[in-house]
């Protein structure tokens, strides 16, 4: 079935359609003349697997102020442990100069979401914490982890680490009683504050509708299982028929007036998971 979509740009000077029919590709990018050598990037990348390292499809000379792209779009390979590989649905073109690369535009056969976020490492508009406030042990860990898409796999002891760290940091703060189940331990963090460097906490918390929520409630919670500290979640405050998380609405739960997803550290990735493993 053939679908064509307006690319959304990153940066004003950019637009241009996407074309996608039979795993190919095809994208028209209308761009400024630019300095000798840049090239565009083409990455894929899935919604429903958006903690993921983005899959690079391409790398193209600029030509002139239009550059024409196409690419066949391979099956991804199942995943190890037997689950159903998951589709691209957005395709991010970068531009690289001498001065680096930038998010230029996005096609989006999905849901929007921050697909360039991968690029800076942190939420937007967010800075990162003066250096003496950095915590390494996050940092290592979330290494450790990203490392996986090399193909290696971290150790349970490694993973403990991250997780006590994880639970020492959400303790700093107010403990969170609005939640009936015994499950987890919940605590409201400040907005604006995080308290994980992993990737899947900081898409949970990027799509614009999470951040008008965070505005709004001026706080989010975050919890840790008690029985088994891989898995961790995320909830915004919000109405129930609004889910804020629109990116993640197959692994997000409502109760007790907030909108839950879970996070599961595996050996061999982040993935998100509903809470509880169950509807409430």
């Amino acid at each position: 079935m053939k679908r064509t979509v307006i690319l959304s740009p990153y940066k004003k000077e950019f637009s241009g359609t996407a074309v996608f029919s039979d795993r190919l590709i095809r994208l028209t990018v209308n761009h400024p003349v630019l300095p000798e050598g840049s090239v565009l990037k083409l990455y894929s990348l899935s919604t429903s697997r958006a903690a993921a390292y983005p899959r690079q499809v391409g790398c193209y000379e600029a030509t002139g102020v239009c550059t024409e792209i196409a690419s066949e779009i391979p099956d991804k390979e199942a995943e190890k442990n037997g689950c159903r590989p998951e589709r691209p649905d957005t395709y991010l073109i970068t531009v690289v100069t001498g001065h680096g690369e930038e998010a230029a535009a996005a096609a989006f056969f999905g849901l929007e979401w921050n697909a360039a976020r991968f690029l800076t490492g942190r939420l937007p508009e967010t800075e990162e914490p003066p250096e003496e406030q950095k915590d390494n042990t996050l940092e290592n860990a979330q290494n450790i982890l990203d490392s996986m898409k090399k193909g290696n796999r971290i150790s349970p002891e490694k993973i403990s680490g991250f997780t006590e760290e994880f639970k020492r940091n959400i303790q700093k703060f107010e403990k969170c009683s609005d939640l009936t189940g015994d499950g987890f331990e919940w605590y409201k963090i400040t907005a604006g504050r995080s308290v994980s460097r992993l990737s899947a906490v900081r898409h949970v918390l990027s799509a614009k509708s999470a951040e008008r929520g965070l505005r709004e409630a001026g706080y989010y919670i975050a919890g840790i299982k008690k029985e088994d500290c891989r898995h961790i979640a995320i909830g915004i405050p919000g109405c129930r028929h609004i889910c804020p998380m629109p990116q993640l609405s197959d692994c997000c739960s409502f109760e007790g007036g907030y909108h839950i997803t879970g996070i599961y550290l595996g050996d061999d990735g982040q993935y998100f998971e509903k809470y509880l493993q169950k509807d409430k």
